[in-house]
């Protein structure tokens, strides 16, 4: 839930900042630099999966890191070491069974990154013409989803990222 959580607010902010974008008067576009407009994009994702994922992230570690000590200390020694390589063997599975989706995200990652940008920068070379037609909604479809897609791949990433590390978590309770 947290990573859908952390896709769904990034989707939404980088939805208000083109749809803000859009909306400005034509001076305003005239005396930015469409860089700076770009890179506000780029900033909502590191925002997002660089402190609230991870935020979100480590505070279910801490919570998982205090009861798996708490096991192990009422376990003996001869229990944790099986419990070791039976989380060993389970995260290299997991690798190895997850590394043909890895390589796909990692093509489509970057193909869905400069798909967003054109999209943007097309926006803005026509905002004049966006203003007079009065089209930014038409215009932001396309970034929707194009954005939409490029958040649920982030989300698929991290999951694949993070899903060995909450099953072994989960094993380790149980045992």
């Amino acid at each position: 839930k947290s990573l859908r959580f952390s896709a769904e607010l990034g989707h939404d902010l980088n939805m208000e900042i083109q749809r803000r974008i859009l909306h400005q008067p034509y001076l305003f576009h005239v005396s930015s630099h469409s860089s700076r407009l770009l890179a506000s994009l780029e900033k909502v994702d590191e925002l997002v999966l660089g402190y609230v994922l991870r935020g979100l992230q480590f505070f279910s570690a801490l919570v998982i890191a205090v009861a798996l000590v708490a096991a192990l200390l009422l376990v003996n020694a001869k229990s944790a070491g099986i419990a070791l390589l039976l989380m060993v063997a389970l995260y290299g599975a997991a690798l190895l069974i997850d590394r043909a989706r890895f390589h796909r995200l990692s093509q489509y990652l970057p193909t869905a990154q400069e798909e967003r940008i054109r999209l943007s920068q097309e926006n803005l070379g026509a905002i004049r013409d966006i203003i007079l037609d009065r089209s930014q909604e038409a215009h932001l479809a396309p970034f929707r989803e194009v954005d939409r897609q490029l958040s649920q791949a982030r989300t698929d990433l991290f999951f694949l990222i993070s899903a060995p590390r909450f099953l072994l978590e989960g094993i380790g309770l149980s045992l």
